[in-house]
């Protein structure tokens, strides 16, 4: 139960121990001395808090843990469907960054591609209407001299 003793917040646990908060202390600071409090804790109460330096894929209880600048926290049903995927399984390693930009290559490819293949299709076209004209000419020089006999 939390007291005011002096300057300080004055914690003690069920065994009679205690633990100290200076008052006016803010959460920054408080973050400040982390690695100590941590070391506190578990010295004087068997707390352990545990940290993911390089984040994890799972975490495999509820937890009280110490998050770090970067990271990010989703709800387990969304972690559960970007894992499907195998996103979020293992570290990405900039390799997110290297399939996009293999993504983006292969989308420039396939529109030059198809580019190549629009233009193709025009002059096949061009040629068809070409032949039809000459084949319409034809019959109608075929009609014209069966016509004529």
């Amino acid at each position: 139960m939390p007291r005011l003793d002096g300057n300080r917040a004055r914690f003690t646990d069920g065994n009679g121990n205690i633990s100290y908060v200076r008052a006016g202390e803010s959460v920054l600071d408080i973050a400040r001395r982390v690695d100590a409090l941590r070391n506190f804790w578990s010295q004087q109460f068997g707390v352990n808090l545990p940290s993911y330096a390089v984040g994890t894929p799972f975490v495999p209880q509820d937890q009280i843990a110490q998050i770090h600048q970067g990271e990010m926290i989703i709800p387990a049903a969304t972690a559960s469907q970007l894992r499907k995927y195998g996103i979020g399984s293992q570290p990405d390693n900039g390799l997110q960054a290297e399939m996009l930009a293999e993504l983006r290559a292969t989308r420039q490819a396939q529109q030059q591609s198809y580019a190549g293949m629009q233009q193709q299709l025009a002059a096949s076209n061009a040629k068809l209407a070409e032949v039809s004209k000459r084949l319409a000419a034809m019959e109608d020089q075929a009609r014209l001299t069966r016509a004529g006999q």
